[in-house]
């Protein structure tokens, strides 16, 4: 419940406040004399149940101190409660003492309100009593969405606001404000009905679930309370793969690496990085029959400057099929598709791709990574591990030349070599030699089949290693 700013104002306590209105005297109309509205009879507080109770109010003139005021007879009062909204309570009129008595039905603790609207010889005014609480109740409030929404269109949530009496039933909570909380759209209070319920409108987010809260200031029976959050059904985003490529692996002629970029559509303004499975699919030359070759998740959000999508990589996939039947036929189809999952429509894309017949001649370019000094049974050793840029590797069977240089000399020294193993790593065992810097080099060497049929792995250097 609201208390109308005319209530915040006078700091109205359990005592009767009276307020007038005036207004300036129009030039040559008659003089009207101004009144007080002065209610008296109600309690300080009410416990849940205690709703019947009487207004009693005294309508007299405003006069000077010293001076006696006079009652306004046969004026009408309008009675009503402020709450969320303004619920009238009944109608009076005075006796000629000025005086009026309403029985009234109260609908929760608030403030009470009687106002006179003037007549030719009086001005208005009008004059209320705050009602509280006895006791706080535990309060509850459900909300519902619909059965379906569109990813951020928009939709109407509906709730109900109730309290626990003291008998441990649910009852609605009246005309109490209630204030939408994490919902996009939505508007900063609504008020319950007779019936505590409300609905306000809001947009579908999957990142922002809307709840409602209430608020024990109010001055009604409700507590601090919210509702959970309300987890609304959304109809899936449209999926589309922007991109798709393959490359040929080098070091391993039939061999290839395939990336798609893959995005969706939240809503008409933009687009947004797709994070989930996504499928590559072979169809042999001459065949309508689609075999799934590998299944990978796009991650990360990356951006073209005006779309975002999340990219997937199928590494160094084998020139065969799965199980080992056949070599891939040139000129055969290739498509990535998304599954239908979750909040996801299926997806594939539009271009199909056929791969290249033969490898072209490349280099490639090599790198000696993970390069330290370790010791072992007494003895020291430079290790380290040579790789591609193609993910290809390890690279085995390659030379791997050591040097060493002393401390703040910029002279190296030859020391000798080692041969990477299946893995691609080297251990070269450092015998009889000083402190200071150690470096593995491979000066480059022909892939397998050739040079001039396949390409060249270029020549890398490891970093300098201080022992």
């Amino acid at each position: 419940m609201r208390i109308t700013p005319i209530l915040h104002k006078a700091g109205i306590a359990a005592a009767a406040v009276t307020l007038t209105a005036l207004s300036a005297t129009a030039a040559g109309a008659a003089t009207k004399t101004p009144t007080d509205l002065i209610l008296s009879g109600m309690p300080a507080t009410i416990a849940y149940g205690q709703f019947q109770q009487t207004v009693h109010g005294t309508l007299r003139t405003r006069v000077p101190a010293g001076q006696t005021p006079q009652p306004v007879p046969g004026a009408t009062v309008q009675v009503h409660e402020l709450m969320a909204t303004n619920v009238p309570l009944g109608t009076a009129t005075t006796d000629e003492n000025g005086d009026f008595s309403l029985p009234v039905t109260l609908l929760a603790p608030g403030a009470v309100e009687a106002s006179f609207a003037g007549d030719d010889a009086h001005f208005a005014s009008w004059g209320g009593v705050k009602v509280a609480p006895a006791a706080l109740l535990p309060t509850r409030i459900t909300l519902q969405g619909p059965a379906l929404a569109a990813p951020q269109g928009p939709m109407t949530v509906t709730g109900q606001v109730t309290v626990q009496t003291p008998d441990g039933t649910w009852a609605p909570a009246p005309y109490d404000t209630v204030n939408p909380v994490d919902a996009a759209g939505a508007p900063s209070r609504v008020a319950s009905d007779a019936d505590g319920r409300f609905s306000f409108p809001a947009n579908a987010w999957h990142s922002s679930l809307p709840r409602a809260c209430v608020d024990q200031r109010d001055g009604t029976f409700v507590r601090d309370a919210c509702s959970d959050p309300l987890v609304t059904p959304y109809s899936p985003y449209p999926v589309r793969i922007i991109d798709f490529k393959a490359e040929q692996q080098p070091l391993k002629p039939g061999h290839f690496s395939f990336v798609a970029d893959v995005t969706y559509e939240p809503d008409d303004a933009g687009t947004a990085a797709y994070n989930g499975p996504v499928v590559l699919q072979y169809q042999p030359k001459g065949s309508k029959t689609w075999i799934t070759m590998a299944t990978g998740t796009a991650t990360g959000s990356h951006s073209t400057g005006y779309e975002s999508y999340g990219e997937v990589e199928f590494k160094n996939l084998s020139g065969f099929l799965p199980g080992g039947k056949g070599v891939l036929a040139a000129g055969g189809n290739w498509e990535v598709r998304t599954p239908a999952q979750g909040r996801y429509l299926a997806a594939q894309n539009s271009d199909q791709m056929s791969l290249p017949a033969a490898s072209a001649v490349v280099d490639a370019s090599t790198y000696i990574t993970g390069s330290k000094v370790i010791s072992q049974s007494g003895k020291r050793y430079l290790t380290g591990y040579l790789t591609d840029d193609h993910g290809v590797g390890p690279l085995p069977k390659m030379k791997i030349k050591v040097y060493y240089r002393k401390t703040k000399s910029a002279a190296s020294k030859y020391l000798g070599y080692v041969t990477t193993g299946s893995d691609g790593r080297f251990r070269y065992q450092l015998t009889g030699h000083a402190h200071g810097y150690y470096q593995g080099v491979f000066a480059g060497a022909a892939m397998p089949g050739g040079a001039d049929k396949v390409g060249y792995l270029l020549g890398s250097k490891g970093a300098l290693v201080h022992y």
